[in-house]
């Protein structure tokens, strides 16, 4: 439990003590000076007494009191928050002073919640009446006042409480509190100095929990990205001390769409998801599901044979078939096996040795050539790959143009 919540249970339960108990004793608030007042600074540091704080907190930190505001007795007065009044009087020479609490709904109200009296000449009482926002209340003195001393003070009760956040969409679905697919607010280091913020949360797919890190609407040309700088990411929240275990990709083409999610293949670091400009991943991938609209396709439930192939490179067949781009190519065209980064560009994802989604050529120093995407294995047909059309990876398709809409969405769960 965060201190705030610690602090508003406090306050709350020793306001409650107030609203059956009359103080009619300054001495009970706290009179520290002896003086037989009760000035502001007495009266918060008996609140911090009551509520085991340190009284040498200072007192707006804590409790975050504000609006310390002087008021007419005698007068009706509508509580805009949750607050108090403190009352305080000094009996006049005729020694005799009565001064009454009231609040409820009613104006004015009429329910008597607390009184005190100081019947001895220059005799103090006080009392501390809590308030109900949107209550009305007022603070009556008796007839014979004549020549007392008295205050009122009204003290808005504007506790900054914090909110309790979940620190990921998975934490907020596994405790129950999912709205479906939408916007949620997390807290990453829950009671830390970190702020809260806002994240786009798959509460649905694939078991749901999965925060999003990346969204990149897809230029259909003109992709020659060397740098990260270089691409137009729409969400991009890598920055974040996210924690996470799984990796999901989302390729949304026109109507159709695929989803691949798999074990964490970074070591955790969540800036090395997205598109590999300056790293590079071929690996084999564990635990793959893959869910999709594609006629053609199944959805698969934890594989173990699914592998990446992801790159700034050219790259060449060198591989599972010499004469086609698949599962199973190497980096370096001229020089097989040798990096050429900055150069082509391969984003794909593979099972048992077929395509479940391909983007190439996003690093194309020869741009404006289309970059390639597909979703299956590239049925090898001119009308579909209108430069090179029979690579099972979509490899110099050329097709971007072909789609209206190209999204790629990147979570983490």
């Amino acid at each position: 439990m965060k201190k705030e919540q610690l602090i508003w249970n406090f306050v709350c339960s020793f306001l409650a003590i107030f609203l059956m108990v009359n103080i009619v004793n300054a001495n009970v608030l706290g009179d520290v000076n002896n003086d037989g007042k009760i000035n502001l600074s007495e009266a918060v540091y008996a609140l911090q007494v009551a509520t085991d704080l340190k009284p040498e907190i200072p007192a707006s930190s804590i409790f975050g009191f504000s609006n310390w505001m002087i008021r007419n007795f005698d007068e009706v007065y509508r509580a805009e928050s949750d607050g108090f009044v403190i009352a305080s009087i000094t009996s006049p020479e005729s020694g005799n002073i009565i001064i009454k609490g009231y609040t409820d709904r009613s104006e004015p109200p009429t329910t008597l919640r607390i009184q005190t009296s100081a019947q001895n000449k220059n005799n103090s009482s006080s009392f501390t009446m809590p308030v109900k926002k949107n209550d009305f209340w007022k603070v009556e003195t008796s007839q014979e006042d004549e020549g007392s001393s008295k205050t009122l003070y009204w003290i808005s009760f504007s506790i900054e409480q914090r909110p309790q956040y979940f620190t990921s969409c998975n934490e907020i679905l596994q405790a129950g509190y999912s709205n479906g697919d939408g916007m949620y607010t997390i807290d990453l280091d829950g009671s830390g100095e970190n702020d809260p913020f806002e994240v786009y949360c798959d509460m649905t797919t694939d078991g749901g929990g999965w925060t999003k890190i990346y969204e990149l609407n897809i230029p259909s040309t003109n992709l020659n990205w060397n740098i990260y700088s270089d691409i137009p990411y729409k969400t991009d929240i890598s920055s974040k001390e996210i924690f996470f275990s799984r990796i999901s990709y989302k390729l949304e083409l026109n109507d159709n769409f695929l989803w691949a999610s798999m074990n964490d293949f970074t070591n955790g670091q969540l800036n090395r998801i997205g598109i590999p400009i300056d790293w590079d991943y071929q690996v084999t991938v564990n635990d793959l599901n893959v869910i999709t609209n594609k006629s053609n396709l199944t959805n698969i439930t934890g594989s173990n044979k699914g592998n990446i192939e992801f790159w700034s490179d050219c790259y060449s067949t060198k591989g599972g078939n010499d004469d086609k781009y698949d599962y199973a190519d190497i980096k370096g065209y001229d020089n097989p096996g040798q990096d050429e980064e900055d150069c082509y560009g391969s984003l794909q994802i593979f099972n048992n040795h077929n395509t479940q989604f391909s983007f190439n050529g996003w690093s194309n120093p020869d741009a404006p050539y289309p970059s390639d995407l597909g979703i299956g294995n590239n049925p090898g047909t001119l009308d579909i790959c209108p430069r090179d059309y029979d690579h099972p990876d979509w490899t110099w398709c050329c097709n971007a143009e072909k789609y209206n809409k190209r999204v790629l969405t990147i979570f983490v769960k």
